[in-house]
């Protein structure tokens, strides 16, 4: 039986910082830990994420304010299942309008709704500014998991990558996220990075990331790295407590 229900909002406000391969990768992740999950995609400009999810819903988003019936689907789905949103870019306005109007955290609350917020950031100023007004605004009211979409750095030289590292010291080390922490209220998590050739790939086959591990049709070394990009998201995933602990067997990541 699912052991775990509720509403994960997936965004990153900036375009192309890696929201969608995120939500890909989250229920891609429930799946294969064998939960119930359902995808929603409320990016219908590109749909990514129902074009990889057989049971995925496409609802509006920019339909979803004032509309309490939107509200009312989100929590059916989230009362028994992990429901996870895949927001378009730019939706700040429009996330904060729903959830403000409709009582969405009060609501969720009353009924035992866990609700978190996936932000991907691709580490830019811009970025860093947007995930700290939800956290001010909304607090401990509801899990922010800022994502630091590794896609963004470089491996090579060392010093690059370095580089990407000190400037997340930085930012934890601010007062404003050193409080968050330390409430619960924020948790920080890295996404690992899938080279655009191996995306592309996937994207053209139309699969989730874990069913390209075990498929025939791609080179040998090509599954290796799907392999170990699926086992780096599920110790991310993991890392953040929001999924209980590890099973022993290595996050039951398929192997070849």
């Amino acid at each position: 039986m699912n052991s775990y229900k509720g509403l994960h909002i997936v965004g990153g406000e900036l375009p192309g910082v890696g929201k969608s391969v995120v939500a890909k990768a989250l229920v891609d992740f429930c799946r294969t830990q064998e939960w119930q999950v359902v995808a929603v995609d409320a990016d219908l400009y590109r749909q990514d994420t129902a074009k990889f999810c057989d049971n995925a819903i496409a609802l509006p988003f920019s339909q979803l304010d004032g509309e309490f019936e939107r509200a009312d689907i989100l929590f059916e789905l989230a009362k028994s299942a992990i429901a996870i949103v895949n927001l378009p870019p730019r939706s700040k306005k429009e996330l904060e309008y729903w959830l403000d109007v409709n009582s969405v955290l009060d609501a969720a609350d009353e009924r035992g709704i866990p609700v978190t917020h996936w932000f991907v950031s691709n580490g830019e100023t811009e970025s860093l500014e947007r995930i700290r007004e939800f956290v001010a605004k909304y607090g401990d009211n509801m899990t922010h998991v800022l994502v630091r979409n590794a896609y963004f750095c470089s491996f090579v030289p060392a010093e690059s990558y370095r580089r990407w590292q000190n400037r997340w010291v930085e930012f934890s080390q601010m007062p404003w996220v050193e409080e968050a922490l330390k409430l619960g209220a924020l948790r920080l998590v890295e996404f690992p990075k899938l080279y655009s050739v191996d995306m592309k790939r996937l994207q053209k086959a139309g699969m989730l990331f874990s069913q390209a591990i075990h498929d025939l049709k791609f080179p040998v070394m090509t599954r290796s790295r799907y392999f170990r990009f699926v086992a780096a998201y599920t110790k991310a995933f993991y890392s953040t407590g929001l999924f209980g602990e590890p099973p022993p067997s290595s996050k039951r990541v398929a192997s070849d």
